[in-house]
């Protein structure tokens, strides 16, 4: 995610040892959260009041994933700088399971719920179209005759809009890293202070999209900065720190909803350092493995199939919600044991292959 993308890096000779932590824990805690407020969207329900106003409480919740994102990416970059292992990394990570999903959408959720009839429903370009969301292409997000009488009719999988954005972010970590800025003294600072000001002026231009976009990105950068800033618990310079707090004045200061916008930037950051810190997520994670990815991607369309199959009415919320659990984690187990960790071990395998003894002569 992940963000519900990211992971740890396998550990060998090429990463640094790390200590044990709570992101997994952290990371699932944020999806399930997802999964909690998008239950009132597909039933058609108010959401519970909210002092995130105008941002719903799972918009929040993206926020951390982001805030996370960027403290592991930007670490993963200066753990191993090499342009073709940070892509293969990335996309070995998102690729896979996102790749299971559509392709589940398509073959399954789609001809049982459709409305146009199987025959209609493969013969019609958007159903192929549909496969475009596998490779982050934007606007692909709906199936012929598909939940087109849900409360939220149409939505196939809301949450996928998320991907494009954070790939982006990778790649602006690659650019960055590429172009040595993260070597640079104040360099991430100087660029956290300017997504900053894109970020607090984004709302006037009444564009929704840019304006969430560029929160995204700042609390990505944000996550970054505040790793690098206080690197194992050392401020990095007094100018950092100075350059970081301009940062969030402007946030605080331009523009509407800023203290809501300020305080939710903070807060997700804290979250990560504190999640950071904490070991007893990694005792309860251990074993499970990292379910966050799969919650996040295949949590909405468990929840539109299941109110397309019984009706918005024929159960509680808390019913339909004990539903959607009941389904969705095991295949984010599924999705993970099967597939997301097969990937990450090739991650490995490709890029740190096992050193062979060299035969004595």
């Amino acid at each position: 995610m992940t963000t519900c993308g990211t992971t740890a890096e396998p550990r060998n000779m090429n990463t640094l040892p790390s200590k044990p932590n709570s992101y997994d824990l952290l990371r699932l805690i944020t999806a399930t959260a997802v999964l909690v407020c998008h239950q009132f969207q597909v039933l058609g329900q108010p959401f519970l009041p909210t002092l995130f106003l105008p941002w719903e409480p799972g918009f929040f919740a993206v926020m951390i994933f982001f805030a996370l994102s960027g403290r592991l990416i930007t670490l993963s970059w200066e753990r191993d700088p090499q342009i073709v292992n940070f892509l293969l990394k990335r996309c070995l990570r998102i690729f896979p399971a996102l790749i299971l999903v559509v392709t589940l959408t398509v073959f399954i959720v789609g001809p049982a719920f459709t409305t146009k009839g199987i025959r209609v429903y493969f013969s019609t370009a958007a159903t192929w179209a549909y496969f475009k969301s596998a490779i982050l292409w934007p606007g692909h997000s709906w199936l012929p005759g598909v939940f087109e009488t849900n409360p939220y009719p149409r939505a196939v999988n809301a949450p996928l809009w998320t991907l494009p954005v954070e790939f982006a972010l990778y790649i602006s970590v690659l650019a960055a890293g590429v172009l040595g800025f993260l070597r640079r003294k104040h360099m991430i600072s100087i660029g956290f202070l300017w997504l900053a000001l894109l970020s607090a002026v984004a709302p006037f231009t009444g564009n929704v999209n840019l304006m969430n976009n560029t929160l995204l990105a700042t609390t990505f950068w944000w996550g970054a900065w505040l790793r690098v800033t206080f690197q194992d618990g050392q401020l990095r310079t007094k100018t950092d720190l100075l350059l970081g707090l301009a940062a969030l004045m402007i946030l605080a200061t331009i523009g509407p909803y800023s203290l809501t916008r300020t305080g939710l930037v903070v807060l997700a950051g804290g979250l990560v350092w504190l999640a950071s810190l904490i070991q007893l997520g990694d005792r309860i994670t251990s074993r499970l493995g990292d379910l966050s990815y799969g919650v996040y991607i295949f949590g909405y369309p468990v929840q539109q199939s299941l109110v397309a199959a019984f009706g918005k009415d024929a159960f509680s919320y808390l019913e339909f919600l004990a539903m959607t659990c009941g389904i969705t984690f095991p295949l984010a187990l599924l999705s993970w044991h099967l597939v997301e960790k097969r990937f990450i071990r090739m991650k490995a395998g490709f890029l740190y292959p096992p050193i062979v003894a060299s035969p004595k002569n």
